[in-house]
């Protein structure tokens, strides 16, 4: 093993075990909004609802137009704009995610005519203005690509991504997804504070902190606007999301609810080995997974799978398992990655054998077995957060900090954990 790998991950652990206290919290949609029609927007599925902000013209021309699910909004002239309350940032100034769709009318914004597109912010050209979070696309005066960030207390307190090397040339009527995450303590445990993702890829970090109790949130959560004259009917919003955490997984932006069924219990263990090369790591995830009483079943040969440890995520196409006796099963030959979804056991004894202690205390439980032959885990940090998702089912945890160990005999990091941190 790569030495200098084998020490620094060594210090990692031994620092974190000696200052780490690990907290159990929630993690929740603050804010789901369709935007699809007056009453969805006045209505949020969750959270407050939006406010229609008119600008000048009393009416405010909008409309709602074809989008990825159903109809979004857009605005038809530069008067109206959907605002929702500021007090939504107000336990939100350390850390959350906020993302919605987009389907641009146009390739990219021009300047000076319909220049700078706010997603998410505020109304004008400089995204500084005010306090608050946003989420933009440059024209090229104002920066090209998406950029994003942080101002609670205006310019003297800016977090923003950097610009990126080349404009984001859009296909017109395709939809794409777009979402701005921060955390002040670092975005899973790196030194990112503040990115941005669109179709779930990083296009813009920062490592700029902010001071979370400064200044004030402003009204600047704003919808769908731009800052000039013909900055109107561009592009059409869609299925705003806000979470209350730094979400980095957005492989579940296709379905159009938020909110799934979390599991009712969620008990992992975890070994792993590194391997010389980054691309030479190894790990075997045991879980027992229990449904929540809401959920209507799972359905592997017909939903995306989700197994994301630390850094790594990998999403499984809907109809990639295949049905045995031992479950549902998917393995990739080529990437050395294989998933087994064993059924809930549901008898103690049969009239052959009594069935062993672990397979009592996990009886309704269903078992997934995920083996990885070739991973990157670089950058994992201890403790390690492991989420599964099952279609609409999902659960996460971290693991125990008294179940975490270095295991130097194989050269790795070995850890378990049975703390139940669902979301």
């Amino acid at each position: 093993m790569n030495k200098k790998r084998y020490l620094s991950f060594f210090m990692m652990v031994f620092c974190w075990l000696i200052f780490q206290t690990v907290t159990a919290v929630a993690e929740e949609v603050v804010l789901w909004n369709k935007l699809g029609s007056d009453d969805e927007v006045t209505n949020s599925e969750i959270g407050p609802g939006g406010i229609f902000q008119y600008l000048g013209n009393p009416s405010g021309p909008y409309a709602y137009e074809s989008a990825k699910f159903g109809n979004g909004f857009i605005r038809k002239s530069t008067d109206g704009a959907v605002k929702f309350p500021s007090s939504i940032l107000d336990d939100l100034r350390q850390r959350g995610t906020a993302a919605l769709w987009i389907v641009s009318k146009v390739p990219n914004p021009v300047p000076f005519q319909y220049g700078v597109f706010d997603f998410i912010g505020n109304i004008g050209c400089c995204p500084y203005l005010g306090g608050g979070i946003f989420l933009n696309w440059g024209d090229g005066v104002t920066g090209l690509g998406f950029y994003g960030g942080i101002h609670f207390d205006g310019a003297n307190d800016l977090a923003m991504t950097p610009y990126e090397p080349h404009q984001f040339v859009a296909t017109p009527g395709v939809p794409f997804h777009a979402a701005l995450v921060w955390d002040i303590d670092g975005i899973e445990g790196t030194a990112d504070t503040v990115r941005v993702y669109r179709d779930g890829a990083i296009v813009g970090r920062t490592s700029t902190k902010w001071n979370p109790a400064g200044g004030e949130n402003g009204n600047n959560f704003y919808l769908g606007v731009g800052p000039d004259a013909k900055g109107f009917d561009k592009f059409i919003s869609d299925n705003l999301v806000v979470y209350d955490y730094a979400k980095t997984d957005f492989s579940d932006r296709f379905i159009e609810s938020p909110v799934g069924h979390s599991f009712a219990a969620f008990i992992p263990s975890l070994d792993v080995t590194f391997g010389p090369q980054e691309t030479d790591d190894r790990f075997k995830l045991s879980s027992y997974v229990k449904l929540a009483e809401s959920s209507n079943g799972i359905a592997p040969l017909t939903e995306v799978v989700t197994v994301q440890i630390g850094p790594f995520s990998k999403s499984i196409p809907a109809g990639s398992f295949q049905s045995d006796n031992d479950g549902f099963k998917y393995w990739n030959k080529k990437e050395n990655f294989s998933i087994l979804i064993k059924p809930p056991t549901t008898q103690v004894q049969s009239s052959s054998h009594v069935q062993p202690m672990e397979h009592q205390q996990h009886l309704g439980y269903y078992k997934i077995e995920v083996v990885a032959k070739a991973a990157n885990l670089n950058g994992m940090v201890i403790p390690p957060k492991i989420r599964i998702t099952l279609g609409d089912d999902s659960g996460a945890a971290t693991l125990d900090i008294g179940k975490t160990k270095f295991d130097k005999s194989k050269d790795g990091v070995k850890s378990s954990g049975h703390r139940q941190e669902n979301d």
